[in-house]
């Protein structure tokens, strides 16, 4: 317990001289002035600490059900609270210490290329009751203030505060394990902050609705509580022209093929997979932003909801999935004459160990 409260100690100071840093949050404001538009700097203040040391977390909007349901699928445990399916988080220090060596060894080599890291909480951090934040599902909270706290000239983008201020909107799908495309938009928010530009107003965009949709958790469960209200996937489209391409075995893109950044008519039972047409090695898009930066995003599946907000800010966008295709990144980097790399992935990643393998190999 000493050792834990010296870290939260070191780490609240540590937090105190980036913007980027944990963030605690106000009570919500008030219900006249849109949620969604509302800033980032109006939600937040310094972060503080209990008596003992520990962080305080940010302000949730939402209250919790304490009728929750615990049941195993296939060897998984699974959370159900009424119409809304979770999966239980847990890490160790030592693995979210490995993936943030992991990154500080790729920004070594890249040393004149300005680095992010964002990392996405997931629904049960917000969902689920209290408890399960100490007993069956650790705090991703502390879990990316650490992650944060580790980095070497890299810039955290910490999200939690500005999507904890909006949990009582349409932020996670029920039946699946990722973020919505409005999750990922408050991300965005954050990410627009620390990275100096000015994000894009959704209200402003044309958006549609792709419905029904039962995600991984629905496969699983078959509960009936999901499919009498399924979910439903929505897209905002991109205020600038856009064009893009994907590889699945070149870097060189020699050998792409079209997709689409948001595909509006997808036929897919997957919805999700209308971003960036889900998971490639490589993406490409190309935009008619009046900005000439071009960024790399380092990602799996949660990535996807989140890149296309990305094109009214960007000249050239490039996403890598290394579990799909093995680049080098430096060299990935120099090539393409990339300003600005962003490790974005969530939670339960410094756990997996495909995943991590394959971001080592990336050296």
């Amino acid at each position: 317990m000493k050792l834990k409260r010296i870290f939260a100690a070191v780490l609240a100071a540590a937090m105190l001289l980036s913007f980027a840093g944990c963030a605690n949050k106000d009570t919500k404001g008030d219900s006249s002035e849109p949620a969604g538009e509302q800033t980032t700097e109006e939600r937040t203040t310094e972060p503080q600490t209990n008596e003992d040391g520990s962080l305080v977390k940010p302000k949730n909007a939402v209250s919790v059900s304490d009728d929750v349901k615990i049941k195993t699928y296939s060897g998984t445990s699974l959370i159900e609270i009424g119409n809304r399916v979770m999966e239980p988080y847990g890490n160790a220090y030592k693995n979210m210490k490995a993936y943030a060596d992991a990154l500080n060894r790729l920004k070594a080599e890249m040393p004149n290329t300005k680095a992010y890291c964002l990392m996405a909480p997931t629904a049960i951090e917000f969902y689920a009751p209290s408890k399960y934040n100490t007993g069956v599902s650790k705090s991703q909270y502390e879990g990316m203030c650490y992650i944060y706290e580790q980095l070497k000239d890299i810039t955290p983008v910490n999200a939690y505060a500005e999507m904890a201020a909006h949990t009582d909107e349409y932020l996670y799908f029920r039946s699946d394990h990722h973020w919505t495309t409005l999750g990922a938009y408050y991300a965005y928010r954050t990410f627009a902050k620390v990275a100096g530009f000015t994000p894009v107003d959704k209200n402003t965009l044309q958006t549609g609705k792709l419905s029904p949709f039962l995600g991984l958790f629905y496969k699983d469960t078959k509960s009936t509580a999901l499919s009498n209200d399924p979910d439903y996937v929505e897209y905002f489209i991109p205020p600038v022209n856009t064009t893009a391409i994907a590889s699945d075995t070149d870097a060189a893109m020699s050998n792409s093929y079209s997709i689409k950044v948001i595909n509006t008519e997808t036929t897919s039972s997957n919805k999700y997979l209308a971003f960036v047409g889900g998971d490639h090695g490589v993406v490409k898009i190309t935009t008619d932003a009046q900005s000439d930066k071009s960024i790399v995003v380092i990602k799996e599946s949660y990535a996807n909801a989140f890149v296309p907000w990305l094109c009214a800010n960007y000249k050239t966008i490039y996403v890598l999935d290394p579990r799909q295709l093995t680049v080098k990144l430096a060299d990935f980097v120099k090539t393409n004459s990339i300003d600005e790399v962003l490790f974005l992935n969530y939670m339960f990643i410094p756990s997996n160990p495909k995943f991590m393998n394959a971001l080592e190999n990336m050296a």
